[in-house]
């Protein structure tokens, strides 16, 4: 006999044991197919205990999503799959479904089904920014290592940028002083009010290097000042996925993203 939980002390353990593990966004990065000793058992340990919930509750889709997530760290393809699918039956969102199996593939560098996947998401939902971001650092990649994807690249980009995801046409130049200069040009011409030389700025700081975080962060100001705020919003995303989480403006951009979206939600 099993002992009954309740739905909230269930949501709370699953609370604490996915902060605990890191649960809650993508797969995490693995060098090659090694799983450290330590982290493989910690992540056998989740999956049991999720386990232990799906025989309780079987009809929470939360608890197949959660279980999906444990075995993607593991690199268990055919489980990751047999759980989206049981938790889409379920009731679960198929979106959020279809970005943890993209995120799988990614992290086992299937890049063609992991971006073919993402495009989907971003048809379904043009403004999905996990889907937006995810799809941008893979464009990104594949810019700087020729890295070739099944996909209509000049089209993606045209989403991207209309998203405020911006990637610049042709190849990167690979140059973080220029960047840096053009980055600190266009904090001159919005501080004067200019707002379409400033996003010229920031947009060229971003063909020079792709990964300048403060180029997008600049991005979004001028869109926002310009009233683009969507935009903004894709800009502020990639600002927030490039820069070190130490970075003193990531919680003020977070913010900025959080109240947005109370306002027009």
């Amino acid at each position: 006999m099993h002992r009954h939980r309740t739905p909230a002390l269930t949501a709370a353990l699953l609370a604490l044991i996915c902060v605990a593990l890191g649960l809650g966004g993508s797969a995490a990065a693995q060098e090659g197919d090694f799983i450290p000793e330590n982290v493989q058992l910690r992540w056998e340990r989740q999956i049991r205990f999720l386990e232990s919930l799906v025989e309780e509750e079987p009809a929470v889709p939360l608890h197949h999503m959660r279980l999906a997530q444990a075995h993607a760290r593991l690199g268990d393809e055919e489980a990751v799959m047999r759980n989206t699918r049981e938790a889409v039956r379920l009731g679960g969102n198929r979106l959020a479904a279809d970005l943890l199996i993209a995120d799988f593939y990614s992290e086992q560098e299937r890049f063609g089904e992991a971006i073919r996947i993402y495009l989907k998401v971003i048809s379904a939902s043009p403004r999905q920014t996990h889907a937006l971001t995810q799809a941008w650092l893979l464009m990104q990649r594949a810019r700087l290592v020729q890295l070739d994807l099944p996909i209509d690249k000049a089209e993606l980009e045209r989403k991207l940028n209309a998203q405020g995801f911006f990637i610049a046409s042709g190849s990167p130049e690979s140059d973080s002083a220029t960047s840096k200069a053009r980055v600190k040009e266009g904090n001159q011409y919005l501080n004067a009010g200019d707002i379409r030389n400033a996003i010229a700025s920031y947009e060229e700081a971003a063909s020079f290097d792709p990964w300048n975080a403060d180029s997008y962060r600049g991005m979004g100001i001028a869109y926002a000042r310009n009233g683009n705020f969507e935009k903004a919003l894709g800009a502020y995303h990639l600002f927030i996925a490039l820069a070190p989480p130490s970075d003193k403006d990531v919680p003020k951009v977070r913010q900025i993203i959080l109240d947005y979206y109370q306002k027009n939600n």
